[in-house]
């Protein structure tokens, strides 16, 4: 966190989401990452969920999984990135994305990530 602050403000920013059991999504941050097409955002973060969950969950052996993964869609790691970042933190802004999955653990990244879903899944009612 330390790395990615530079003011109280921005730790207290930065650490929020793993203080918490649901981070409040940022409407910017779904509108940027997840809105513009709800089914393929969903079917990604599927796709990159199972990856992730496939092995150990510590920061390098994800990053392997995730750039996999990414590679094997045929699109760029901040394509998958992003739209995860949302789902974990709530926010386009955070510590590393490895970082974030390995503190906040496979139990509740996974939580997160079904909850992304199924916003994702009602598009019309969270993404307005």
């Amino acid at each position: 966190l330390q790395s990615r602050a530079r003011t109280v403000e921005d730790l207290a920013e930065l650490a929020e989401p793993f203080l918490v059991a649901e981070p409040e999504l940022e409407a910017a941050a779904t509108r940027k990452h997840w809105a513009r097409d709800p089914a393929a955002t969903a079917e990604g973060l599927r796709a990159l969920w199972s990856a992730l969950d496939a092995g150990s969950w510590e920061e390098g052996p994800l990053e392997v999984r995730l750039r996999t993964c990414a590679e094997e869609r045929g699109v760029g790691a901040g394509k998958v990135i992003h739209p995860l970042r949302v789902a974990l933190t709530g926010r386009t802004r955070s510590p590393g994305i490895f970082e974030v999955l390995a503190w906040l653990g496979r139990d509740r990244a996974e939580r997160r990530v079904r909850r992304a879903l199924s916003i994702l899944e009602e598009p019309d009612v969270f993404l307005s």
